[in-house]
């Protein structure tokens, strides 16, 4: 069976960056699960995938605008350090979420002085070209059910944070 509209598909796959240094994978969790077209993949693999079957490989570079989109210099804000009201160390690297009239937005810590922190709700992966290397582990019909919890999942917020440029958010 190809892939196409509402099929269940099932991959491994790795994440790397231009100069394939590995940015995410699905090991050691194992493949992961999702109902093409259902808008859960970034556009430019769900594009690639297109028309495959089950036991192919893809490796595919997609450009941000068909992943996680630009970088947005309007989605980095620094604000003082005692309003965001954790009592820790802030340190750079560090993620917090935070509810938003959009939803939550995922925010990373890039900067941290005596008095402010810079956080960036940027995805990480946004303005970068990606490296996929995907293997194809099961490809059928996706089951009511499965388009039904498809369907709720993409409606309760994509969790790309605004960035993903996919329509979703």
């Amino acid at each position: 069976m190809e892939i196409k509209k509402n099929t269940y598909v099932s991959l491994n796959y790795t994440i790397m960056d231009y100069k394939l240094k590995v940015l995410d994978s699905s090991e050691p969790e194992g493949p992961s699960d999702n109902i093409h077209g259902a808008n859960l993949l970034i556009q430019g693999l769900e594009k690639a995938l297109e028309g495959k079957k089950q036991g192919d490989a893809v490796k595919v570079t997609v450009a941000p605008k068909d992943a996680y989109g630009e970088r947005k210099e309007e989605l980095i804000y620094v604000l003082p350090k005692e309003q965001l009201g954790v009592d820790e160390n802030i340190k750079v690297g560090m993620q917090f979420e935070a509810d938003t009239p959009a939803g939550t937005v995922n925010l990373t810590v890039t900067g941290v002085n005596e008095t402010t922190v810079t956080l960036d709700a940027n995805h990480p992966f946004a303005g970068k070209n990606l490296n996929f290397s995907v293997s194809i582990v099961e490809c059928r019909n996706a089951t009511e059910d499965e388009l039904k919890a498809a369907s709720h999942q993409h409606s309760a917020g994509c969790g790309h944070g605004g960035t993903c440029g996919n329509g979703c958010c």
